[in-house]
């Protein structure tokens, strides 16, 4: 399995992400949940589309602040969608490196990008039988704004798009993202 071979590396990554600079920065971090609508687009002769809408939250993120503008952000998420008696289950890992424009005042909502590298555990089976497990790398890149809502409360929403690439078993899509979400800053 695929799984296997690129879990260790991953894994490793975001141990790092979270270790490494917590100390040497001003010691600042979030924890968010992100809603989304997504819609995947799978590239080929037979493509195919679909549309999932989670709610109330796909993703879990930790943002760990490098500097005043840019954080390192592992998230974690699961999907899972099921017609009839077909399946298809999604474990997401992925880490983005999040840049923070300077808003133009208190209150105000501040405008970020960010670029994103993940892997997902893809397994594909009946309602009965989880199937074959294979791993899919992504790259992407999104835009959004947050926007407080209370000192240490954000709202946050964004629009993202990763490219997932081929594997033995999975074709490339292309995946589109409405994000939508909340952010709580904390300190040490």
């Amino acid at each position: 399995m695929y799984v296997r071979a690129y879990l260790l590396p991953v894994v490793s990554g975001f141990v790092a992400t979270l270790a490494a600079p917590i100390q040497a920065q001003q010691g600042r971090f979030e924890v968010g949940l992100d809603a989304s609508f997504e819609l995947i687009t799978a590239a080929g002769e037979n493509a195919e589309s679909v549309a999932i809408l989670a709610f109330p939250a796909q993703f879990v993120r930790v943002g760990i602040f490098l500097t005043d503008h840019l954080s390192a952000e592992p998230t974690l998420g699961l999907v899972h969608v099921s017609s009839g008696d077909e399946s298809v289950t999604e474990r997401r890992m992925a880490v983005s490196a999040v840049y923070r424009f300077f808003s133009p005042g208190e209150g105000s909502v501040r405008i970020f990008v960010k670029g994103t590298a993940g892997l997902d555990a893809i397994s594909i089976g009946t309602a009965f039988d989880e199937g074959e497990t294979e791993a899919q790398f992504r790259l992407g890149g999104g835009i959004g704004g947050e926007m407080p809502v209370l000192t240490n409360i954000l709202l946050r929403a964004g629009l993202d798009y990763h490219r997932s690439f081929e594997t033995d078993f999975l074709v490339p899509a292309n995946r589109f993202m409405l994000l939508t979400g909340i952010t709580v800053l904390l300190s040490p």
